[in-house]
């Protein structure tokens, strides 16, 4: 009795102080810091009801970690979730609680390394925390990603490109795939941080992916956007729109986007040089030509999301696009044989027509103890029409004429488990590709079929307090029918990840995967098609996948706002799937057709190095790169070494922002017999803000009055060859971009979700 006496006394004056800690208006407040009393930001609340569970409202935490709910009248959940932190739960009603603090998850990786004030390693990938000031500067995340200077990444406003390591990367919305132009022009005030990998994982190792961006969003609250961009050059035909309207409401929100594209260029000097060899016989042909080209593209797609709540979605998305291609080489063409020149002039016009519908469902859900489902189910349809007419002065020519009608259907299903400090996931895709192609001159018909299974595991977590690993194994299996045969084949997929916390400010990741390249539909069609009177192109049914060993170290320093990265791998092609010429006995022709290959591999090494608000307002990056290639095959043998270097400026002053992607020294690629470059390009842009208005002024190729170059050499030795091309319209070429952004409704925060449709192969064999 005497020891009821205090207790009861202390929960009364514990009651009579929540009393007056509650907020008269219904206010819910508090600050979320770290256990070093730094502010938790975009920490994502939840508040729920206490019997039912069911969902209230949610909210972030801003910069200084504060937040604020209002119309809180009962005692409720408080939920609060963060990246690296232990989750927090509360029941409490309206009152200010005053300063949180929230434990660090021993399950996540230590900081590693810091590239800027709010990027973080943490495990395998970066964690990005955006800068309001940042955010609001840019107008579209592709400009946002253009400040952050992550390991690899290459970022070209003009050409509205976002590389990794050169290669192309899977985009993602709160974790789930769209296409490049819907998170290029998401609004990234909505950002509520974003998660980088520089490889792709097991998920993702099939198709090649060079890295994954995940770009996390706020909440949704009723209301809606509508933005509007386009870009037009002064001089050419260069036009560009873009235009995406969303409304949310309750549980449901619908979003429409259309996308349009034209080019149109009449200045495309065009040379070739080919020799050709057979018996002792040497024929020499240069073409000296120009090659006007241009294209017309159309897309538009209709999305609907329903989010039940916090635990499940579905969306259900219909979308379609058109394409009206078209290219025209005219010029003379000088054939040199046995002392013998003749001259004649020539035309060849190509045209492609495509259009390509296609539905998408999506479903995720989250169950309890950390666990996830997720489905995913996609349909395409394809028509294409392509013509290709070549014609001399002296009356010949050459035509191919082909209609390809084709579909395919792909799903995946992937399940999560918390195992332990680790975690796992397993999953299952699958894919059909049907072709028929009627090639109307050869009087031919083809029907290609490809089918793919990949069944996958992977898990990752930490080992002790300093080394993050991540591990993956699959398997693919891979039919493919032509008319009355078939082929099987079974491939392992395999991949390794581990992220070792060195020191204060270093870090190092090593990294291996082993995967396989697929042929595709037009590659194993055996339909000869005639080029011209010296030429001829097929595919070979007898194509078998190649298999790539992929390795590398990384090692990387990032300190306040300088940083540097030394990488260096080697990369191995077993069987790689090159194109090769022979001479065809029978039909005097010299056909090009795929074959496999003996190896092509390549050992480089990569430096990148930065700083970050230099004078508060400027960042500068440097990078280059030092490789040897080497390609071998049954009757050919070819090394190549090739340095590339590039430098990247981007400035941010009040409203404007200005940047500039010099490409000093382009990237050449050994492939079989032919070594090619990539593109050489330079770019500067300005970018002026005022409210909700952006105006971007962007100069391709400045000082270039010859714009884009592009050049390759086939190696052959019964065809050798040099080509280049230079895309003049380019050269000094001057855009105006304008983009708008209207808002209406509540202050919106939506939870976007896009989904994509890819690997559809139309196995047309172009003999261009």
């Amino acid at each position: 009795m005497k020891q009821l006496i205090p207790i009861t006394l202390l929960s009364i004056f514990f009651c009579i102080h929540c009393c007056y800690a509650q907020d008269a208006d219904g206010r819910l407040r508090g600050v979320l810091v770290d256990e070093q009393k730094n502010p938790i930001v975009f920490a994502k609340l939840t508040l729920s009801d206490i019997a039912t569970g069911q969902f209230i409202e949610a909210q972030a935490s801003d910069d200084s970690g504060r937040f604020c709910f209002t119309g809180v009248h009962q005692n409720v959940r408080l939920q609060a979730v963060a990246i690296g932190f232990d989750t927090l739960q509360i029941i409490c009603g309206p009152q200010d609680l005053g300063i949180i603090t929230m434990t660090s998850d021993v399950r996540m990786l230590e900081a590693v390394s810091i590239t800027a004030s709010r990027t973080t390693e943490k495990g395998c990938q970066y964690i990005v925390v955006p800068d309001t000031q940042r955010l609001a500067e840019s107008g579209i995340t592709l400009n946002y990603l253009n400040t952050l200077n992550l390991p690899g990444l290459v970022v070209d406003v003009p050409l509205q490109s976002i590389t990794i390591n050169g290669g192309v990367p899977i985009f993602q919305i709160d974790g789930r795939e769209v296409s490049a132009s819907r998170l290029i022009h998401l609004d990234p005030n909505r950002i509520r941080r974003i998660e980088y990998r520089d490889n792709a994982g097991i998920r993702y190792l099939d198709r090649g992916a060079a890295g994954i961006i995940n770009v996390i969003l706020t909440e949704p609250t009723d209301g809606g956007e509508i933005l509007a961009k386009g870009t037009t050059a002064f001089t050419t035909g260069f036009n560009d729109a873009y235009v995406r309207g969303n409304y949310h409401w309750g549980k449901s929100e619908i979003a429409m986007e259309y996308q349009f594209s034209r080019r149109n260029y009449s200045n495309v000097p065009y040379y070739n040089e080919v020799s050709y060899l057979h018996d002792n016989i040497l024929t020499k042909r240069t073409q000296d030509l120009h090659r006007p080209f241009g294209y017309t593209n159309h897309y538009l797609n209709i999305e609907y999301t329903y989010q039940h709540n916090d635990s499940s979605m579905f969306v259900a998305t219909l979308g379609g696009g058109s394409l009206l291609s078209h290219s025209k080489l005219i010029g003379n063409t000088t054939t040199l044989q046995n002392d013998l020149t003749i001259q004649t002039a020539m035309t060849d016009t190509v045209t492609n027509q495509s259009i390509s519908p296609s539905l998408e469902l999506y479903y995720i859900r989250k169950l309890k103890k950390g666990r996830s489902i997720e489905f995913d189910l996609s349909g395409a349809y394809s028509q294409v029409k392509y013509e290709d007419c070549l014609t001399y002065n002296n009356g010949q020519s050459y035509n191919t004429n082909t209609k390809n009608n084709g579909y395919v259907i792909s799903g995946e299903a992937l399940y999560g488990q918390p195992l332990g400090k680790a975690f796992g996931n397993i999953g299952l895709q699958y894919q059909h590709n049907f072709a028929s192609n009627d090639y109307i001159l050869y009087d031919a018909v083809d029907i290609l079929v490809k089918d793919n299974a990949y069944a996958y595991l992977g898990i990752q977590g930490p080992i002790g307090e300093k080394i993050y690993y991540s591990i993956g194994t699959g398997a693919k299996l891979f039919a493919t029918q032509e008319g009355d045969g078939s082929k099987y084949y079974v491939r392992n997929l395999s991949t390794v990840q581990l992220n070792w916390n060195i020191a204060e400010h270093w870090s190092a990741i090593l990294y291996a995967d082993y995967s396989p390249d697929l042929p595709s539909l037009s590659s194993l069609s055996p339909i000869l098609q005639r080029v011209d009177e010296m030429e001829a192109t097929t595919g070979n049914p007898s194509l078998r996948p190649a298999q790539n060993m992929a390795c590398w170290m990384q090692l990387r320093y990032a300190a306040n706002k300088k940083f540097i990265t030394l990488k260096s791998g080697y990369f191995n092609i077993f069987n790689p799937m090159v194109d090769l010429y022979h001479y065809d006995s029978e039909l005097s022709l010299f056909v090009k057709q795929p074959h496999n290959g003996i190896l092509d591999d390549q050992a480089y090494i990569r430096m990148e190095a930065g700083m970050q608000d230099i004078w508060n307002w400027l960042n500068i990056s440097v990078s280059g790169k030092f490789k040897g290639e080497h390609s071998k095959g049954t009757d050919y043998e070819h090394y190549r070494n090739n340095f590339s270097c590039m430098v990247s400026l981007l400035g941010h002053w009040h409203h404007w922002v200005s940047g500039a992607n010099f490409g000093i020294l382009p990237e050449w690629t050994l492939s079989g017999e032919t070594y090619m470059d990539s593109e050489r390009s330079q770019s500067v842009f300005v970018q002026y803000q005022w409210k909700n208005l952006y105006l971007v002024l962007m100069w391709h190729c400045p000082f270039n009055a010859m714009g884009y170059k592009y050049e390759s050499f086939g190696l052959s030795d019964i065809r050798p060859s040099h080509y280049y091309n230079y895309t003049k319209d380019n050269g000094n070429m001057v855009v105006l971009g304008v983009t708008w952004q209207i808002n209406f409704g509540k202050e919106y925060n939506k939870l976007d979700k896009k989904l994509q449709n890819s690997g559809y192969d139309d196995g047309i064999v172009k003999t261009r």
